[in-house]
């Protein structure tokens, strides 16, 4: 388990991803060729030849991010928090069974594909995107907690900020909430990862079956469209929750720091606007980029997977 918690060399992972890639498509291509109802001559076109590279760099993508989540994981803080991440584990396969149900539901199986072992090359696709999300997700979790915490240590801080001891102990929390704001940051960049490979190889398959073997009718651009909608839905519900949470503990923060009631000086009201400008409590949240990014990325990503190959065409 060593490997899991360590950071490895830059260069030995660049490599590592390479040939990672490299035995994901061998593997994908021997799979899709199998079978004797395998229509030999689709497999062999260049569009799902395509497809074919774009699932294996996904495939090597969501096997890293799980890894990298379990490195997060191990974060003193994170084992320190109460409920500890484990707790959210059992959750998480609740909450991963009822996207994939809702997926496979939803799409009705998605498109027939003339291969063999379509079925289960989808599913063991989709599995694995819902185990690298894994530990992100019990991440974020899991920083609900923190945070929850954190607003009931605030109101005991000595404040307002006058002297060395309110100093140290407002420098502290903010330290602490500025990692859980890397966290987000973290998590948010890494599940959008995850999301918008998948609605890449949705484009890509799509891109691959229209217009033969399937039609226009049997696989509409809208599906790939409503796949990223669904794919800005769940990671919306997700993240949002989380961000709200820390915006409310950081203002908490502020307030504590200089008090509404108390009369500041001009020293002080320059202070309190660079403690609004390092917790970035200025403007709205939904100008934020982490969250303009995980409401955008899928929708603009979808678009683009089901218009560009038309372009080309």
């Amino acid at each position: 388990m060593e490997f899991l918690t360590s950071r490895s060399n830059p260069a030995l992972t660049s490599i590592a991803f390479a040939v990672g890639a490299l035995a994901a498509w061998l593997v994908l291509f021997g799979v899709t060729r199998a079978g004797a109802d395998t229509d030999k001559a689709f497999v062999d076109s260049a569009p799902f030849q395509t497809w074919v590279g774009v699932a294996a760099l996904a495939s090597v993508a969501f096997i890293d991010t799980l890894v990298a989540g379990i490195r997060e994981l191990h974060d003193e803080r994170l084992r320190a928090s109460e409920p500890s991440a484990k707790a959210y584990v059992g959750l998480y396969l609740l909450f991963a069974a009822i996207v994939v149900v809702t997926l496979l539901g939803g799409g009705r199986g998605g498109p027939e594909v003339p291969i063999e072992h379509w079925r289960f090359i989808a599913l063991a696709l989709l599995l694995l995107g819902a185990a690298g999300a894994g530990p992100w997700i019990v991440l974020v979790w899991a920083s609900h907690a923190l945070l929850s915490r954190y607003r009931a240590e605030i109101p005991s801080l000595h404040a307002p900020a006058s002297d060395a001891r309110s100093v140290a102990d407002l420098d502290g929390m903010m330290e602490r909430l500025l990692d859980i704001r890397s966290d987000i940051a973290a998590a948010v960049g890494r599940l959008l990862a995850l999301v918008l490979s998948a609605v890449l190889l949705s484009g890509a398959l799509r891109a691959a079956l229209v217009p033969d073997p399937l039609s226009e009718a049997e696989f509409p651009a809208s599906a790939v469209l409503v796949y990223g909608a669904f794919f800005t839905v769940v990671l919306s519900l997700v993240v949002l929750p989380l961000m709200m949470s820390w915006r409310r503990t950081a203002t908490m923060l502020l307030n504590r720091a200089y008090p509404r009631s108390v009369a500041i000086t001009a020293d002080d009201a320059a202070a309190k606007d660079r403690l609004l400008a390092v917790l970035d409590l200025n403007g709205s949240l939904f100008r934020s980029p982490i969250a303009l990014t995980s409401l955008a990325a899928p929708l603009v990503t979808s678009f683009l997977a089901v218009f560009i190959p038309q372009i080309g065409n």
